[in-house]
């Protein structure tokens, strides 16, 4: 069993178990009538998924590689535990610690994909987890990975024996989809309601200016080449650099006020 498995196999051992009182249960606390709210229970599987990508991105090429078929196996025996047991949702303690499985088992397989795409090693996931393309899109958004069209890209070029067949030619976006720093910024600009929760910009109530403004403070201190091209791809838009010209000479109070509050959000 791999360590960074150990809570998911703890919930399959509880729910496996037909003997042995409530208490006893090693997930009970965590997930068991104790903690019925759904809002405590995603808090919980997103605190395991930080630490299982914590795990990914201490690891070397050489040691993904090593354990890709274990951390595939793995997470196809979870998959498989977590769908037995859908059929009992509803059932007293087990429905949290049902979902809670699934939910992270489909996180993992969602981490794990794009950390071994980064490091151009292969990870060949069952195909029972692959068809499962929409859920595990929507965990990478969720987890700030990525967007959802480039997970599939990935998850498909996995599916096909990794990088080299198959695997779709980047998007300028993907510059930003794939840079932790970047997305860092991003997810500054959701909280402030400048982009939703997949990083598209809200064009309502937002001035041109502003985006432009953001596009070109946030690709000079990530370091990204060619960030307009980027932004634009990422945004749907065009001309930003002739845009943050402008909102360099803007003279009207209310104008420069807006492009001074992107600044406040991102000069830092």
């Amino acid at each position: 069993m791999m360590d960074e498995h150990k809570f998911a196999w703890e919930i399959v051992s509880d729910l496996n178990a037909i003997w042995g009182d409530d208490e006893q249960r090693k997930t009970w606390a965590v997930l068991g009538e104790g903690n019925p709210y759904e809002s405590q229970r995603r808090t919980i599987v997103m605190e395991r998924l930080e630490e299982y990508r914590t795990t990914l991105v201490a690891s070397t090429p050489a040691s993904l590689r090593l354990k890709a078929k274990l951390r595939a196996d793995e997470l196809g025996q979870l998959y498989q535990q977590s769908a037995e047991h859908r059929p009992t949702l509803g059932e007293k303690y087990q429905e949290n610690m049902i979902r809670t499985l699934r939910d992270l088992t489909i996180g993992y397989a969602a981490a794990s994909v794009i950390a071994y795409n980064q490091q151009g090693v292969t990870l060949q996931l069952p195909e029972s987890i692959c068809a499962e393309v929409d859920a595990l899109a929507a965990s990478a958004v969720a987890q700030g990975l990525t967007d959802a069209d480039t997970f599939q890209g990935i998850l498909h070029a996995s599916m096909q024996g990794g990088q080299s067949q198959g695997q779709p030619q980047q998007r300028p976006k993907d510059a930003i989809l794939n840079n932790a720093k970047v997305v860092a910024k991003l997810k500054i600009l959701v909280e402030a309601g400048f982009c939703n929760s997949e990083y598209g910009w809200i064009t309502n109530g937002h001035t041109n200016f502003q985006r432009a403004m953001a596009a070109y403070l946030i690709g000079i201190k990530s370091g990204i080449e060619g960030y307009y091209a980027a932004f634009e791809d990422l945004w749907g838009c065009k001309y930003l650099s002739s845009d943050k010209a402008k909102a360099i000479q803007l003279q009207a109070p209310k104008a420069k006020a807006k492009v001074d509050e992107i600044r406040e959000l991102l000069d830092n």
